[in-house]
């Protein structure tokens, strides 16, 4: 019986190993698609016209608008084929972009 109970607990710990590397390698990747997605989003947002650039950098401000974002956000992963953690990073690119220059116009 000893040496069932030390084999079980051998691949638990194997087990648990291989789902923490998962989870890292998941949350890494996630890390790395909302960079890719934000350096992305600056960079349209250099080029977009001010009607588009204003429609993608509000904030919401309450539950409609906020639903409103669920939307843009597909919008954004339609467009480009993307992950929606890289269409979270494409939107906080654009948003950051104004906030930095929208105090200058």
């Amino acid at each position: 019986m000893d040496a069932i109970i030390e084999r079980l607990k051998r691949e638990k710990a194997e087990v648990e190993a291989k789902i923490k590397q998962a989870a890292q390698e998941r949350e890494s990747k996630g890390k790395a698609d909302f960079i890719a997605g934000k350096a992305a989003g600056i960079e349209w947002a250099k080029n977009a016209d001010y009607t588009e650039l204003t429609r993608y950098s509000r904030r919401p401000k309450n539950v409609k608008e906020a639903e409103a974002d669920v939307f843009l956000l597909e919008d954004i992963q339609k467009m480009n084929k993307a992950s929606q953690v890289w269409a979270n990073g494409w939107l906080e690119g654009v948003r950051e972009f104004w906030k930095e220059i929208a105090r200058k116009l």
